[in-house]
């Protein structure tokens, strides 16, 4: 691995997966921070490097934070908010640890792809533009310009000239 943090990023990944997989219940697929750091001390990995790199997990959508918000009452009456926060392996983090699967969604345009060949353009996932017709757009657009300024013309008129 090129990142030194790759190493500590793949151990946090991978262990919330086992989490994943190994639970009896819905609830059970996340863990807190402290659960998290046991874990990755027994792999002799630091609490700064676990922070860091699960923030940065985060960030790019490899983990999610699942935010829970209690409310209880204390012995004397008063009524207190109290949020847990966990952490558990995203859709992203499962589909890069077990690889393609009939059901992971693909993003269409997850890049722009712009290509020009012998005055033909190509777009994004082999979409075809002809280029040799950019004049007579561009005096389109101008037509559609003046038409939707003109005052002489009602906003019938020009609405039935902007449609054809």
């Amino acid at each position: 691995m090129a990142n030194p943090n790759d190493a500590v990023r793949d151990a946090i990944l991978r262990h919330l997966y086992e989490v994943h997989r190994n639970a009896r219940g819905p609830k059970g697929v996340a863990i807190g921070i402290r659960d998290l750091h046991q874990a990755m001390r027994a792999q002799n990995i630091g609490l700064k490097d676990v922070n860091s790199n699960l923030d940065y997990l985060l960030q790019k959508g490899w983990i999610a934070k699942i935010e829970e918000r209690r409310t209880f009452t204390t012995i004397r009456g008063t009524t207190q908010e109290s949020a847990s926060t966990k952490y558990k392996i995203s859709d992203v983090g499962i589909d890069r640890l077990e690889g393609a699967s009939t059901y992971q969604m693909h993003e269409h345009f997850s890049q722009i792809n712009i290509t020009n060949i012998n005055g033909v353009t190509v777009l994004g996932s082999g979409n075809i533009v002809n280029t040799e017709l950019t004049d007579l757009s561009n005096v389109l657009a101008e037509i559609e310009e003046s038409i939707s300024q003109s005052e002489k013309l009602s906003e019938e008129s020009k609405l039935n000239a902007q449609v054809l």
